[in-house]
């Protein structure tokens, strides 16, 4: 089981979600999120291996939009013993 987090502000962590990953296959996490210029809202999407497995949109005010941090995991989690990163790619576009 993986846990994905991310925040719409600086200090919260409010939008989780957890999926299975596929054994034996590299597989993407991505985390977008997107001015909709129509609605002045921000989509903020998690997808894994291309599909949206969380969508949640918010005020544009209302969003954290300072660096990104990345954690491959933490010192509340458990040891993740049956995955290894072979490659991490970061990045962004304005």
């Amino acid at each position: 089981m993986l846990q994905v987090y991310t925040a719409n502000t600086a200090s919260d962590h409010n939008n989780e979600v957890q999926f299975e990953a596929i054994l034996g296959q590299f597989q993407c996490i991505q985390v977008e999120q997107r001015l909709n210029k129509n609605s002045g809202k921000l989509k903020h999407q998690i997808k894994f291996n291309g599909n949206a497995i969380f969508t949640k949109e918010y005020n544009e005010k209302e969003v954290f939009t300072g660096e990104l941090q990345v954690y491959i995991s933490d010192e509340w989690s458990n040891d993740a013993n049956r995955f290894n990163i072979t490659r991490f790619v970061y990045q962004s576009l304005v």
